[in-house]
C-alpha cells in the first residue's frame, strides 16, 4: 500500500511538472547564442522549460521583432535596441535587465599578425562583422579607427558568421566578440579602445517561464560560464 502512495506521489509530480513546463521562443543575438546552447539544457533540468532559438544579428532580430516576430524574450548586443522596444510596443521598463558585457578579440592565423598594429602592415582582408547591424561590429570600427587601420574589411552578417568566415580561410585575421574565438587563435583587445559592449535583454511575453529565465542567466552557474566565454559581468551603461 506505502509502494502504491509512493508511485501516485511520483506520478502526480511528473504530471505537474509537465503540466506548468513551457516552452520560451528567444531571439538571442549570435555572439550570445554558443553561450545559450550550453545553457538550454541546464535551464531544461532546472526549470523544466524548453528553449527555442532563433539567432541573428541584433539589428536583423530587432528589426523582426517589430514587424510582428512572435518571440517571447530577445537577448540584444546592445543596450538600445531593447529600450528601443520597450517604448515601441509599450511594456514597463522592468520587462528589461542586463545580462552581459561583452568583449573583443583579435583572430589571427597569420604569425606575423600578433597585435593589433600588426594589422597596418597586413596583406590580408581583415573580417569583422557589418556595425549596420551588429554592435560588435561597431566596437570593432571604433577599435580600427583607434589605430589608424586603412585597410581592406570582409563585412559578416554577424559575428557568427564572422567567425565562420575565418573557418573556412577566406581569411586568416579578424576581429569578433571572445564568445566565438574560443577554438580559433587569438588575442584579447583592450576594452579602453571601444565603448562598452554592454548586453541587455527584454521579455516581450511575461510568464514565469520568462521570469524563471532572466533569473537564470543571474544565476552563479551561469555567470561561471560568462567568463569562461569571455564575457565581462553585467556593468551598467547608467
Amino acid at each position: 500500500m506505502v509502494r502504491i502512495v509512493l508511485s501516485f506521489y511520483i506520478l502526480a509530480g511528473f504530471i505537474s511538472s509537465t503540466l506548468f513546463a513551457e516552452s520560451l521562443n528567444v531571439a538571442v543575438t549570435a555572439s550570445f547564442k554558443p553561450v545559450l546552447e550550453e545553457l538550454e539544457p541546464l535551464f531544461k533540468q532546472a526549470k523544466g522549460h524548453d528553449l527555442v532559438l532563433s539567432s541573428a544579428s541584433t539589428g536583423t532580430l530587432y528589426q523582426q521583432i517589430r514587424h510582428g516576430a512572435p518571440f517571447d524574450i530577445f537577448l540584444a548586443a546592445d543596450d538600445l535596441r531593447p529600450k528601443q522596444l520597450q517604448q515601441f510596443l509599450k511594456l514597463p521598463i522592468e520587462r528589461v535587465f542586463l545580462y552581459a558585457t561583452g568583449q573583443l578579440v583579435l583572430v589571427s592565423k597569420d604569425p606575423s599578425i600578433k597585435q593589433l598594429e600588426d594589422l597596418k602592415q597586413s596583406p590580408h582582408q581583415l573580417v569583422v562583422a557589418n556595425p549596420a547591424v551588429a554592435p560588435f561590429g561597431v566596437a570593432a570600427e571604433e577599435v580600427l579607427s583607434s589605430i589608424g587601420y586603412q585597410g581592406e574589411k570582409v563585412f559578416a552578417n554577424n559575428v557568427s558568421q564572422a567567425q565562420q568566415y575565418l573557418n573556412l580561410g577566406l581569411s586568416p585575421v579578424g576581429i569578433v566578440s571572445a564568445s566565438v574565438a574560443t577554438e580559433l587563435p587569438h588575442i584579447k583587445i583592450d576594452s579602453a579602445l571601444y565603448k562598452p559592449v554592454i548586453q541587455q535583454g527584454i521579455v516581450l511575453t511575461d510568464s514565469t517561464a520568462a521570469q524563471e529565465f532572466v533569473l537564470f542567466l543571474a544565476s552563479q552557474e551561469v555567470t561561471e560560464l560568462y567568463l569562461r566565454f569571455g564575457y565581462s559581468l553585467p556593468v551598467s551603461s547608467q
